[in-house]
């Protein structure tokens, strides 16, 4: 049996996508969570085992770090997403990434 391949989603779409998670309950959240699978491939499972440890540095600040399997190689596409989720900065808009 073969697999599916996922399915390519459109920059208008995800602009969609991002704008409908703002009006949730926990839009940051959501937010967190979207770009974390758009943008750097994790799925639920890995997502949900995230700790602050995989996508920080030492110093506590939120960008690339070593290490193939303990953390977030690229995080680079939604490190100003992570970033306000921390409480650091505004949310950008999709216009501004």
């Amino acid at each position: 049996m073969q697999g599916k391949h996922a399915t390519i989603v459109r920059p208008t779409q995800e602009r969609a996508m991002v704008g409908y998670l703002e009006t949730t309950r926990s839009p940051h959240q959501d937010r967190v969570i979207f770009l974390l699978s758009m943008k750097t491939g994790l799925r639920a499972k890995a997502i949900a085992s995230l700790t602050w440890a995989m996508v920080t540095d030492a110093a506590g600040q939120i960008g690339e770090a070593p290490g193939p399997r303990t953390r977030i190689n690229s995080l680079e596409p939604c490190s100003a997403t992570l970033a306000c989720f921390l409480g650091d900065t505004e949310v950008p808009t999709p216009s501004t990434r």
